[in-house]
């Protein structure tokens, strides 16, 4: 319990927590729209599951049942929780109200990993860092600035310095599109450094660049990941002001409320940054906190061939494209879509199997490969 009373009053006593925290809450309702917006859960949930190379079932799509009431639970916890940190009252309340967003979130993310995407990662470290690990403001400013580190090392790569990935979103030419890639990380790379300058010139350099940044990447992108690096460029400032007024205030410290150890937030820092070694493999837990970059460009073809008695017929399925979830070209979204067509097969006279098939063709091969097949798919699947 003093271990949750040293979290509870750490909050309490800083304005900088009270607005990460209410800035936590508000992202996990921002969740909630886009999550719902996107398809991914909720009563518009149209993308298939798959599971996380860790689980060996999953089934969250929160569309009905009690899930479908847990889904708007989260909201409401959500916003209810962003009211109560931005009061500065009722800060342990709050903070249970934050805990319990935070499990529902988890519930639904392990459950279902069309929701993985690499910001969420970010997001369960400051989460965990905020609920349950003290010195707070350090291990958000760190966690903030390596995931922006990592995000650009992720970006080194062929696929995306081509500015093929960007041909759907900017009427650029080629070449431009390369310039556009590579200005994207070193925007990563430079403009956080002068988030650590105690040079307000530099460090307001640093916070308009980056907002600017970001703003773009938004108005072409429409993503997630855009608002809530935003939201925390924001709070960078926040901090400054918070530390200035430290500076000028004599901080009285009591035996009632220890300073909390300095030696605890390393730790959840350290488990982030292992989870982006290769030392860390994608079926275990740490993938969770993974930041995985772009998806490489990968065009793909899937075939399903249908066994009846007398004969084999082809069967079409387009496969949908959906860059901005990264869901195209998967085996498991292509072991769903094939799946999905055994209900009405099996109704069919003289039906016998079903064999899927899925061709791959990266960026720099001159023909399709075969990525994935089975020949068997609709076993274990009931009419």
């Amino acid at each position: 319990m003093n271990w949750l009373k040293q979290n509870v009053w750490e909050i309490e006593r800083s304005p900088l927590l009270s607005y990460l925290g209410a800035v936590l809450a508000a992202i996990h309702a921002l969740n909630f729209y886009f999550w719902n917006r996107h398809g991914l859960l909720g009563p518009r949930a149209n993308v298939p599951l798959f599971c996380w190379d860790f689980a060996p079932n999953c089934g969250v799509t929160a569309a009905q049942g009690p899930q479908h009431w847990m889904f708007y639970l989260y909201f409401g916890l959500a916003a209810l929780a962003t009211l109560v940190f931005l009061t500065r009252r009722l800060t342990g309340f709050a903070w249970t109200l934050l805990l319990l967003t935070f499990a529902l979130m988890l519930y639904f993310y392990i459950g279902n990993a069309t929701l993985a995407s690499d910001i969420q990662a970010l997001l369960i470290v400051l989460n965990l860092g905020f609920l349950l690990f003290p010195s707070k403001p350090t291990l958000f400013r760190w966690s903030v600035l390596f995931y922006l580190f990592v995000a650009g090392l992720r970006e080194l790569t062929p696929d995306w310095l081509s500015g093929k990935e960007l041909q759907t979103q900017l009427a650029f030419p080629p070449k431009g599109l390369e310039w556009v890639a590579a200005m994207g990380i070193l925007a990563k790379w430079a403009l956080p450094l002068l988030l650590l300058s105690v040079i307000p010139q530099r460090f307001v350099i640093g916070v308009i660049g980056l907002l600017a940044y970001f703003a773009a990447h938004y108005f072409y992108l429409r993503d997630f990941q855009s608002i809530v690096l935003s939201m925390f460029v924001l709070l960078f400032a926040v901090a400054l002001f918070e530390r200035r007024r430290l500076e000028r205030e004599a901080m009285y410290q009591s035996y009632a409320h220890p300073e909390p150890s300095r030696l605890w937030w390393p730790i959840l820092f350290g488990v982030f940054i292992f989870a982006q070694t290769n030392l860390s493999k994608s079926s275990s837990v740490a993938d969770l906190l993974r930041v995985k970059g772009p998806e490489p460009f990968v065009d793909c073809l899937q075939f399903n061939f249908a066994r009846f008695q007398d004969h084999t017929a082809q069967v079409v399925v387009p496969v949908e494209k959906d860059e901005t979830l990264g869901l195209h070209c998967r085996q498991k979204i292509a072991e769903a879509t094939a799946r999905n067509l055994c209900v009405s097969l099996k109704q069919e006279a003289g039906f016998d199997s079903l064999a899927s098939f899925l061709l791959t063709r990266g960026l720099a091969d001159a023909q399709y490969h075969l990525n994935w097949q089975k020949e068997n798919v609709c076993s274990g699947v009931n009419k």
